[in-house]
């Protein structure tokens, strides 16, 4: 009988580590669940200071560059709070004169 407890309870602390590595990996996908709807609203217009400083704290560098990345195909200035136009596109990303040039 001892050996059929031993594997009951490897079973269920197997379970419990599924349990958990299930709920780490919703909380991963919430987090980038939130991190693209930012990158989306930051391609918008009119995007509010307050509004943009709240969220940048959930991008990273790379979410960043591709927020300037995107912006720039739109011929916008790749700062989010910036919604004039660029006429010139190089093969790097554009931020109007008036804004930050990040290359």
């Amino acid at each position: 009988m001892p050996p059929k407890r031993k594997q009951k309870a490897k079973t269920e602390k197997q379970s419990e580590k599924d349990k958990n590595f299930l709920s780490m990996k919703e909380k991963v996908l919430e987090i980038k669940r939130n991190v693209l709807k930012a990158v989306e609203l930051m391609l918008e217009e009119n995007v509010s200071k307050n509004w943009f400083l709240e969220n940048c704290s959930k991008l990273c560098k790379q979410d960043y560059a591709d927020v300037i990345q995107e912006r720039s195909i739109e011929h916008v200035c790749g700062y989010p709070l910036c919604d004039n136009p660029i006429v010139t596109v190089s093969c790097f990303y554009i931020v109007c004169s008036i804004c930050l040039v990040v290359t």
